[in-house]
């Protein structure tokens, strides 16, 4: 049984990304994205559960949404005026197995 899952990494401390809200959105054939489900990643960086498994992992667009600004704020650490409140993680094609990872950082002044 195939699965997709997701495991994020704050790379300003070389640590999991504890508390992340995320968003999976898969592209319906009209081009519109529609939600599937949302999480927040455990003590690890990862999800508790899969987020898509077995029959509901269907081949086709999906997009992972991370909330790395709300991320930030909390922790109070500052980002890049140029970011974005959140980062995307587009899939093609999620094969069975597929995990979408991503490495978010904040801005650092020297």
């Amino acid at each position: 049984m195939g699965k997709l899952s997701t495991h994020v990494l704050d790379t300003s401390c070389g640590k999991p990304a504890i508390g992340m809200q995320l968003s999976l959105y898969r592209q319906s054939p009209d081009g519109n994205w529609q939600l599937i489900v949302q999480a927040v990643t455990n003590q690890d960086g990862r999800v508790d559960r899969a987020l898509l498994e077995g029959e509901a992992l269907q081949t086709g667009r999906y997009c992972l949404r991370f909330e790395a600004g709300q991320y930030f704020e909390r922790l109070k650490k500052r980002l890049d005026p140029s970011d974005h409140s959140s980062t995307e993680s587009r899939l093609d094609k999620a094969e069975p197995g597929s995990s979408g990872a991503t490495l978010p950082a904040p801005f650092n002044e020297s």
